[in-house]
């Protein structure tokens, strides 16, 4: 167990260096990609704006303030796939049924490590950075006060956010060792949790709200650190007295996706053609 730690450990950036290499090899392709990625992001935040102008804000949030969450969702859901892409149920399924996790296994270092490393997508980079720009553009915006506490906040939100996407994705990759064939159920709490994250939980029933705080905490992570930097309270059950309880959702969940990882590896028998 130790030597395989070890060989994550020193493997692991190896594998990130030769996908950064292979990046610069076709650069213009990466970056065309990346730079769609940015421009979609903004797309949909033109789109926002467009819709809360028409009808002066929503559930007494501001312009601005929507953005700030719509920003940092989009900002930690971009740093999450950056890290987890290969995951996706599509994907990992095509992995599984090429027989190319059965090579993996044999690796000596984590499997999780391997799969994620070899297959780093750069353009969801450009996602993060329009999603971080247009974050920072909006809590200036917003009138609420830039200090170092306020940007500590952003962080906080972002990387959970990100581990939150990254945990989503690993339960996926565990039930996908059972099935097989991958099912695009996940990216109602993947792409749809960082929609629901972008908008204030307060304008959903208090149902969904629980779901996407107590159960998969993309909500939370992402609205609960908004409501300190504008100074709001929040609904019961989503209000600003969460705050010290986001770490713990989202690292509880990343603990229940590890275990969901393991538990797949332990049934998975190889479904290589």
């Amino acid at each position: 167990m130790v030597d395989a730690i070890r060989s994550s450990i020193g493997i692991g950036p190896e594998l990130v260096r030769a996908t950064l290499r292979g990046f610069s090899a076709d650069w213009r392709l990466n970056l065309l990609r990346t730079g769609g990625a940015a421009l979609l992001v903004v797309t949909e935040a033109i789109g926002a704006i467009i819709l809360l102008h028409r009808f002066e804000g929503i559930g007494g949030w501001t312009t601005a303030e929507v953005l700030l969450l719509f920003g940092v969702a989009d900002a930690g859901l971009g740093l999450g796939m950056l890290v987890a892409d290969p995951l996706e149920p599509p994907t990992f399924s095509q992995l599984l049924r090429d027989g190319r996790f059965d090579q993996v296994l044999t690796r000596p270092m984590s499997p999780l490590v391997w799969v994620v490393a070899t297959d780093i997508q750069i353009r969801y980079v450009g996602r993060f950075v329009a999603g971080a720009i247009i974050a920072l553009v909006a809590l200036v915006t917003s009138g609420a006060a830039v200090t170092p506490a306020a940007v500590a906040l952003l962080v906080l939100a972002t990387v959970s956010m990100a581990l939150t996407v990254v945990a989503i994705l690993t339960i996926g990759a565990a039930i996908t060792m059972y099935t097989i064939e991958g099912t695009e159920v996940l990216n109602a709490f993947t792409y749809g949790g960082a929609t629901m994250a972008g908008w204030p939980l307060q304008i959903y029933a208090g149902a969904l709200r629980a779901v996407f705080v107590w159960a998969v905490p993309v909500g939370v992570s992402v609205y609960v650190p908004v409501l300190w930097i504008l100074g709001r309270d929040g609904p019961g059950g989503a209000g600003r007295d969460l705050l010290a309880f986001v770490p713990v959702l989202v690292l509880t969940f990343c603990v229940v996706a590890a275990g969901a990882w393991r538990a797949g590896l332990s049934r998975y028998t190889g479904a290589g053609s």
